[in-house]
C-alpha cells in the first residue's frame, strides 16, 4: 500500500477523495472505532460517510466531519489527529490500496 502525507486541509480533502483510499483509525475517542478501517462510502465538502461497527457491535452507515484547518494537526508522520488536544480527538492514516 502507498501511504499519502497529508499536510494541509487542501490534502486531507484528496485524500478522502482519492480511489481506493483506505483510511485507518490509528486512535479514537471512540473506543469501538480506534484500530480499525474505513472507505469512504460517500463524500461530501464537508466529511463522508463510511460504514463502521457502532457501540453496540452493529455496521452501520457513520459520518466523519472535515472539520477547519484550525481544529487539525498535520503530523509529521503523515497522520492527521481531528480536534487534537480535546477529550473527543482522533488520529487517521491514509493509504491507497494497490
Amino acid at each position: 500500500m502507498n501511504t499519502l502525507p497529508v499536510t494541509s486541509l487542501a490534502s486531507l480533502k484528496r485524500a478522502i477523495a482519492t480511489p481506493n483510499i483506505i483510511i485507518y483509525v490509528e486512535e479514537h475517542w471512540q473506543e469501538n472505532l480506534a484500530a480499525t478501517s474505513r472507505v469512504p462510502s460517500r463524500i461530501q465538502t464537508n466529511g463522508y460517510w463510511f460504514y463502521g461497527l457502532n457501540r453496540q457491535g452493529e455496521r452501520k452507515e457513520m459520518w466523519a466531519p472535515t472539520p477547519k484547518a484550525s481544529e487539525l494537526r498535520f503530523n509529521p508522520d503523515g497522520t492527521v489527529t481531528y480536534y487534537p488536544d480535546t477529550p473527543k480527538s482522533w488520529r487517521l492514516r491514509f493509504e491507497v490500496k494497490p
